[in-house]
């Protein structure tokens, strides 16, 4: 079983991101991406879809860094426009899922999308971190001439350009596949999942 992403289906080309997404363009480290999982599954294994995810222990990840910028009283950098909706997933809802689908013979050697805990923009964001902290979370929209600019004197940033567009782009999860196999998921929601989170930020520091 491997646990990857959406980005072998990148370019996105349409707002409903299922396992029939078309699988085509790149750049580089994409294709190297959606060839991996091609290897894994022409073997037989499941091959499991995360929407973009964030919780305790994550590092990197575009959630996980506008909650670092807010627990760290900085103003909170979004990709795109913050009224934007597009879909998370709390790390341990999505490793809870994972153990279901490996312990199904009949998911192996299939493509999984996993769902989500729902929509959720920018402002939503940071009207949460608010809440948590007792304090206004500021936030600034950051579009492609901003990250261009930046991205002059920052080496990680030139790197995400190449698929900024698509983290601007709306996106939801049409996951039907999976609730036929494992039926409806509980999953946690953004007001518990980004408080867990925050919490988890603040005692590192």
């Amino acid at each position: 079983m491997q646990v990857s992403s959406y980005w072998a289906y990148y370019p996105q080309v349409r707002v409903e991101m299922n396992e029939n997404h078309p699988r085509s363009g790149e750049p580089p480290w994409v294709r190297y991406r959606r060839e991996a999982e091609d290897v894994l599954y022409e073997a037989g294994a499941a091959i499991l879809h995360l929407p973009d995810f964030y919780g305790p222990y994550v590092h990197v990840s575009t959630l996980q860094n506008a909650l670092n910028e807010a627990a760290s009283g900085k103003t909170v950098n979004w990709l795109g426009r913050p009224g934007v909706q597009r879909e998370y997933v709390y790390v341990p809802d999505a490793m809870r899922i994972a153990v279901e689908i490996g312990a199904r013979y009949e998911a192996l050697g299939e493509h999984w999308c996993l769902p989500s805990s729902g929509p959720l923009s920018g402002w939503q964001v940071v009207d949460i971190a608010g809440r948590h902290f007792g304090r206004q979370v500021k936030l600034r929209s950051a579009g492609m001439t901003t990250l261009r600019i930046v991205g002059v004197f920052n080496k990680d940033l030139r790197g995400l350009l190449q698929v900024a567009p698509d983290y601007m782009k709306p996106v939801n999860y049409d996951t039907r596949k999976l609730l036929r196999l494992l039926g409806p998921q509980r999953m946690t929601s953004y007001d518990a999942g980004i408080g867990h989170t925050l919490a988890w930020i603040a005692s590192r520091h």
